[in-house]
Order: C-alpha cells, then sequence, then structure tokens
C-alpha cells in the first residue's frame, strides 16, 4: 500500500516514482484489471504494465484532475459512463475510455451471452439468436430508464434511479421480463423535467440501453436471463456467482478482441496510449 502522502496532489503526480521500470495505468476497481489487461501490453519500451486501482469512481477523478492539471507520468483507464452520451469525453491522449457506458456494456453482447448459456446448460446448439432477441426486451423495456438516469446525471439532481440490481423492474423476481409498467412508476415519482426528457427520449430513441446503461445494472439483468435459462434447459437450478460468471466474460473477451471492429480500436488506442507515457518516462524525471 502507497504511503498516505500519495494521496495529496504531490503524491498523485509522482505515483511514477514508486514503480520504477513500470508504466502506471490507473483503474477504478481491482475487478477492471483483468480487463484492461487484455489491451494493455504487458510490456514496452523497457517498462512493464502496471494496473493500479484507486477504489472507484469518484478516486481516479483526482488522479485525471492531476493528469489534466499537471502532465503527471501516468495514464488512466475508465468507464465512460454516460459522458459517451453527453459528449464530454476527456480528450487527453493518456486517458482510454470504454466505447461504451462500462465494462460490462462491452462484454456483454449475444454471442458471449450464449456461450455462458452453453457452457452451463450443457446445450451446445443454443442460439446466439435467443440471446439477441431477450437483448431486444432489455433495450425496449428499460430505455425509458437510462433516458431518466441520464438527465439525472446530466443535472446532478442527486435522485436514485438506476442501481445495480434489476430485481425491482422484473415482472416476477427471478424472471428476466421487465415491467414497464414498474419502470413508468419510478419514473414518474423522480419528477423530472417533462419537456427535457421528451426532448432527450426524442434524441436518443436509436441508442440502445445494452450498450449504454449502467454496466452493472444490465450485469444483473444478463445474469438474471442466463440463471432462468440455465434452469429451464437443465430442469435444474445451477448457482451462478457474480465472481465466476465475471471471470467468465473476461475469459471470453479476450479471443473477440481482434474480431470486433469496437474492441480492436480500444486495444489499439491503448497501444498509442502507452506508447506516449513509455516515451514520457524514458525523458526522465
Amino acid at each position: 500500500m502507497l504511503p498516505m502522502f500519495s494521496r495529496t496532489s504531490s503524491g498523485i503526480r509522482n505515483i511514477h516514482l514508486f514503480y520504477n521500470g513500470f508504466y502506471v495505468v490507473i483503474v477504478e476497481g481491482s475487478s477492471d484489471r483483468p480487463f484492461w489487461s487484455k489491451f494493455f501490453p504487458d510490456e514496452l519500451n523497457g517498462y512493464k504494465r502496471k494496473l493500479k486501482p484507486v477504489g472507484g469512481r469518484l478516486e481516479v477523478r483526482h488522479y485525471i484532475d492531476e493528469l489534466l492539471q499537471s502532465n503527471a507520468k501516468f495514464a488512466v483507464a475508465v468507464d465512460s459512463d454516460y459522458r459517451l452520451l453527453l459528449n464530454c469525453l476527456h480528450t487527453n491522449s493518456r486517458i482510454l475510455e470504454t466505447k461504451y457506458h462500462s465494462i460490462e456494456n462491452l462484454m456483454l453482447c449475444p454471442f458471449v451471452i450464449a456461450s455462458v448459456i452453453r457452457i452451463l446448460s450443457h446445450d451446445t446448439e443454443y442460439e446466439v439468436l435467443a440471446a439477441d432477441s431477450w437483448l431486444s426486451h432489455f433495450d425496449q423495456a428499460t430505455h425509458s430508464l437510462m433516458i431518466a438516469d441520464l438527465i439525472i446525471e446530466k443535472n446532478n439532481l442527486g435522485k436514485q434511479c438506476v442501481g445495480e440490481n434489476c430485481s425491482p423492474f422484473l415482472v416476477k423476481k427471478h424472471e428476466p421480463n421487465f415491467d414497464t409498467a414498474k419502470i413508468d412508476y419510478l419514473i414518474e415519482k423522480l419528477n423530472l423535467p417533462e419537456k427535457e426528457f421528451n426532448e432527450m427520449s426524442k434524441k436518443l430513441e436509436e441508442v440502445n440501453p445494452r450498450f449504454h446503461i449502467r454496466g452493472h445494472f444490465l450485469f444483473s439483468a444478463v445474469l438474471c436471463f442466463i440463471s432462468c435459462e440455465v434452469k429451464r434447459i437443465r430442469k435444474k437450478s445451477v448457482s451462478i456467482s457474480n465472481d465466476s460468471f465475471y471471470a467468465m466474460l473476461i475469459a471470453l473477451c479476450e479471443p473477440r478482441i481482434e474480431g470486433d471492429p469496437m474492441l480492436r480500436a480500444m486495444r489499439e488506442q491503448a497501444l498509442s496510449v502507452t506508447q506516449k507515457l513509455t516515451n514520457l518516462l524514458s525523458q526522465g524525471v
């Protein structure tokens, strides 16, 4: 663990001094490290990779601020959250942001969902189309929820909308069908500006929540769908922990990178970030 002063402006700015021979990439949490390790090279220009988790989105903000203000010698890899839809992504060449809301949104595509179901259900012919069909239901049912959450974030309203668990919005617990009446009721209770809500809904009409709603919420919904499908196929419940599911997603992500244009572009951008950072480090303190 780094000394306490490392959380000060000076400590953050000089974090690279604690890791001689490494290039440092700041990430939000420790669970993000396996994902980002698939994109940043193990070693470049004589510097080994160090993915440094700092505790979450708010903590990362301090590192981003220091990077922008002092040209500190580290890089940052983070979820873009709603910044992508709000057109306010960071422009610094050493900040890499996900091309969808979160890591989870990048990994949870129909092919990966179907692959997990095949493994857990032992049904090797399970159709990708079935996963895509459910995701279409998810997109249609949760679009207004995504818009409400986006407006709350945009205006710093501090209200609770989309959490980490999809259960409050399901027709029945443990069944992955969303109840639009429950969603409409919540949105009505939020008392958001009607004009802004309607304008945002129209502007983002073609934007799918599977890509842009909060990643943990999507993760919860997909896990519910997978559990339900596996139970239907095997005629019995199969326990899947969050950690096990996440590990499966990471394992299935890497083979997709070269064949997925967006993931490949992120890997290329990560290489560019690393090149710039290691060049900066090689110039000395």
